[in-house]
């Protein structure tokens, strides 16, 4: 088992002129060589690189190889209604739009030599679609098959980049469908991608894991505090700070998905960078696998 970390933990870029998004930066390759963090997952939408940016794709592919980075997985496009981005969107020529946009992610996925590219299993039947004890002002009861149709089809895409795709359990979805949707689905073209931050919304976290661990390729972990209804953040906490279960989250991984990456997806607003506290808790995780490979004079190092 090996480890790797989301580049989420530097947010979003912007170029000063024009509003264009940036490729991430070097002193973030720098960073991840330094602290013995070999493996990563790039963000491939606005904010991050843009879909379709080959320039910045080309620049990335030259800082993993200058610093001994691979980049194992990308995260693409994702969308909810109101958001523009929605595979799921009942107005056709928008759900066309944005199967194209994530058509271009898988491009830059390939490009990149990604295991696989993340897709957000974005079948939501409401609005607003975390129903934390709030009304809905808007429902889309075809939103399941609208998804379905946009996933087939990035299917086809994927197969012909040769790109695997992996179906990301979001929270404000009925995520009981997805062992179905896997089903008859070779490994090669589609697997789980386990957010475990999302899976503390929809109660019964060790059940939904179990449940899903067969399928699951790929990672995002984070902790959370699990609070209920209109409490509920999706916080991208450092394991180890929440109500997680970690040891059981890594032994069914571990254990019984065939995951090759244990993936961590997590947010420091205020210090956007590899910090002692984030490497402790990504340590705690790698010693679990029982995949540490780097000493822990990392743990101090800023």
């Amino acid at each position: 088992m090996e480890m790797g970390l989301s580049f989420s933990i530097f947010g979003k870029k912007t170029c000063a002129m024009g509003g264009q998004t940036a490729a991430p930066e070097e002193r973030h390759f720098a960073q991840c060589a330094e602290h013995g963090v070999r493996h990563v997952e790039l963000v491939i939408m606005e904010g991050y690189i843009t879909p379709g940016d080959t320039a910045a794709v080309e620049t990335v592919c030259r800082l993993a190889q200058e610093y001994g980075v691979t980049v194992n997985s990308v995260h693409g496009p994702s969308g909810w209604p109101t958001n523009g981005h929605w595979l799921g969107d009942p107005d056709e020529a928008a759900r066309r739009r944005n199967v194209a946009e994530r058509v271009l992610a898988l491009e830059g996925t390939q490009a990149l030599g990604a295991r696989y590219m993340v897709v957000e299993f974005e079948a939501y039947g409401q609005w607003p679609f975390w129903p934390h004890e709030q009304k809905p002002t808007e429902t889309y009861p075809h939103a399941v098959d609208q998804w379905r149709r946009s996933f087939d089809e990035l299917l086809v895409a994927a197969s012909r980049l040769g790109v695997t795709l992996a179906v990301e359990n979001v929270d404000g979805v009925p995520n009981h469908l997805l062992p179905d949707l896997m089903a008859g689905i070779n490994r090669r073209e589609a697997g789980i991608c386990f957010d475990s931050s999302h899976a503390t919304y929809a109660g019964d976290f060790a059940g939904q894991l179990r449940m899903l661990a067969p399928c699951i390729i790929g990672t995002h972990l984070s902790d959370n505090d699990g609070l209920p209804g209109a409490a509920w953040l999706d916080r991208h906490w450092f394991p180890f700070r929440g109500v997680i279960d970690w040891p059981l989250v890594v032994r069914e991984i571990v254990a019984k998905s065939p995951c090759a990456c244990l993936t961590l997806e997590v947010l420091d607003r205020e210090h956007p960078a590899i910090t002692p506290a984030l490497l402790e808790s990504y340590r705690r995780i790698e010693a679990l696998a029982g995949c540490r490979t780097y000493p822990l004079w990392h743990i101090c190092t800023g």
